[in-house]
């Protein structure tokens, strides 16, 4: 006597057994049994599971008269077909002393990624005291992969009784685990909840790659391991099965893993391409990723939903992640390119500094020429940023300052306590004057204390993730979504940061030098502005022919820790030419804000050409120990 699967609760496929129908366990099984003599309970959860994905649950026994049944849930969380029993190989019920008990000589096949609810008849009677019995599945002939040898031990056994095992408790608990890949990949996980049936596990997966990733392929499904090397298979959702994620987006929901986990086996991992994806390749489609710690332990029990009724869906809950940092960090590049951190914001998704970058160059200088300005954190893991469509290289003009908000993807690694950002990672030049590629590195940004985030449940609804058959009602996930983009001009998102000791400060001064051609440079003011350093000064040539103080853009501020500040000379007067006998006076001004930790700085005109001829057209006259410091 057997019916068909309640379809709308569960959505099971019909098992393909020739003459084996699937029970719909609930309340008919138990009292179809019960009619034809006593009952019990017992405490007891019988379960076997196979490495390959296949479950199977004693519900309950039967021994009346000639037949001992069995009610049996079965779970393939494989992509092919699996079978139970042969014609050739049936089911065997074995007691203590050794006596055997066969079921029918049948097939009984459960598709892919199915539950089925089965009633196995077999032969009797039970013998006497038979109270402690042992059901084999594919007791002769079975493998590893599509006729999985199981076998359930310690089943008690009284003739003409009914005995009911004990219902699954459903366990819930946060989590707050996360693994990065060197392709800009992050996945989080926020929640788990074991059932009867299945595995659910709340994810958010980042994807800081220009291009698609895949998380899942059919002949690589992830899978949860428990530490008896026993494995619960993802069942891919029919709408996205390979778990396909777009470059700069994020993809969240539930992941439904097929099989009931025992509560004592310990911690589960996740794997993610275990087969065939790459560990650490850059530029990996289908990255390989592990995320150990996962404890059936660390979970309390839940309600189990009423027949009929949705559940409630699986909680994610976020990491706690620091709080805003006000920095004061700067790094200034020989060709005179100066940036600059003031801030560092933490968000669920991402990484976010504020930042100026003043190019000092009388070329176009760009921060990501490969797409490889990079943050990393000290444990290694990368963010990779998000440009503005429109300037993908981060395109800086000739004496401008680019500022704004510059988002890198991907959550905060719990553990990590400081990251490096790097300008030009692959391609750039750390040590050249002119170069267009500068690599710049600021490293010690603190990563700060945490602070919690609330958790958000994942509600069902339209998704690209969850599962099909096995997982049930609570199979929707949320759908994917655009990264943040990086633009270009934003004002800073957090309080107002430390400035460097001579930020915005004028400073008096009466410093002269001579050449010995006759001309006089004297200087008597000095501003340190937020992107520059002007300069006060009033040059009269004595010399009789035209000089020049700016021959090959070579009139130069350097400071006493080696920076370079690059001249921003007038478009009328780009050598700063000066006529015999004539005075030229005002504002010079030198692009880049001043260094923190410089105390002086040193102005050279004709740095590259100059001389000190007292015929020379090109004088190099150096005016040094100008004050940093405000008065």
């Amino acid at each position: 006597m057997a019916e068909e699967m309640n379809r709308r609760e569960s959505g099971y496929c019909r098992c393909g057994a020739r003459r084996y129908s699937f029970v719909g366990f609930a309340a008919s099984l138990a009292a179809l049994l019960a009619a034809c003599g006593g009952t019990e309970r017992s405490e007891l959860q019988p379960l076997a599971v196979e490495p390959n994905g296949t479950s199977v649950y004693v519900q309950s026994i039967e021994a009346k008269g000639d037949l001992v049944t069995l009610g049996v849930l079965a779970i393939n969380g494989r992509n092919e077909p699996v079978k139970l029993s042969e014609t050739t190989d049936p089911v065997m019920l074995q007691d203590e002393a050794g006596s055997q008990y066969f079921a029918a000589k049948e097939d009984v096949e459960v598709p892919p990624h199915t539950a089925a609810v089965l009633k196995i008849p077999f032969a009797g009677p039970l013998s006497r005291n038979s109270n402690n019995l042992t059901v084999r599945f594919n007791p002769r002939y079975g493998n590893r992969f599509n006729r999985p040898q199981l076998m359930v031990q310690g089943l008690p056994g009284k003739q003409g009784t009914l005995i009911d095992f004990a219902t699954p408790i459903n366990r819930e608990g946060p989590l707050e685990l996360s693994a990065h890949h060197a392709n800009g990949l992050t996945l989080a996980l926020g929640g788990v909840r074991f059932t009867e049936r299945d595995t659910r596990v709340a994810f958010e997966a980042i994807n800081g790659n220009d291009r698609e990733i895949s998380l899942s392929r059919r002949s690589d499904l992830p899978y949860l391991e428990d530490g008896r090397a026993n494995r619960y298979y993802l069942v891919p959702p029919a709408s996205n099965p390979q778990l396909l994620v777009s470059g700069k987006q994020k993809l969240a929901g539930v992941l439904h893993f097929a099989g009931r986990v025992p509560q004592d086996v310990g911690p589960l991992t996740l794997h993610i391409n275990e087969r065939f994806g790459n560990p650490d390749w850059k530029e990996a489609r289908d990255p390989k990723l592990q995320i150990a710690g996962i404890a059936p332990a660390q979970t309390s029990e839940v309600a189990i939903p009423a027949e009929g009724s949705k559940p409630a869906p699986v909680a994610f809950s976020a990491p706690k992640l620091p709080e805003i940092q006000p920095v004061s960090l700067q790094v200034n590049h020989p060709n005179g390119t100066v940036l600059r951190v003031s801030s560092v914001t933490f968000a669920p998704d991402a990484v976010v500094l504020d930042m100026a970058v003043t190019n000092g160059l009388k070329e176009p200088i760009q921060l990501s020429g490969a797409g490889d300005m990079l943050l990393t954190d000290d444990l290694g893991n990368p963010y990779l940023p998000t440009p503005p469509p429109d300037n993908q290289a981060l395109n800086v003009a000739p004496g401008a300052t680019l500022k704004g908000r510059f988002t890198f993807l991907g959550r905060v690694a719990p553990g990590a306590s400081r990251l490096t950002l790097t300008t030009n990672s692959v391609y750039g030049s750390d040590d050249w004057s002119r170069s267009t590629k500068p690599k710049m590195i600021v490293g010690g940004i603190s990563i700060g204390q945490s602070q919690a985030v609330a958790s958000t449940p994942l509600a069902a609804g339209a998704a690209q993730s969850g599962a099909s058959a096995v997982p049930g009602p609570d199979s929707a996930a949320a759908p994917s979504t655009p990264a943040e983009s990086m633009p270009q001009a934003a004002a800073p998102a957090g309080p107002t940061p430390p400035q460097p000791p001579a930020g915005g400060n004028t400073i008096e001064v009466n410093l002269q030098t001579n050449h010995p051609n006759g001309s006089v440079m004297r200087l008597s003011k000095v501003t340190y502005n937020e992107d520059n350093i002007a300069l006060e000064m009033t040059v009269t040539n004595g010399h009789n022919e035209q000089i020049q103080l700016n021959f090959r853009d070579d009139m130069l501020v350097k400071d006493d820790l080696g920076n370079r500040y690059n001249p921003a000379p007038p478009p009328s007067n780009p050598k700063v030419t000066v006529n015999p006998g004539a005075t030229i006076k005002g504002q010079f001004v030198f692009i880049g804000r001043i260094a923190p930790g410089a105390r002086n700085i040193t102005l050279t005109t004709n740095s590259v050409l100059g001389s000190d001829w007292k015929r020379s057209d090109r004088p190099k006259m150096i005016i040094s120990g100008i004050p940093v410091g405000g008065s």
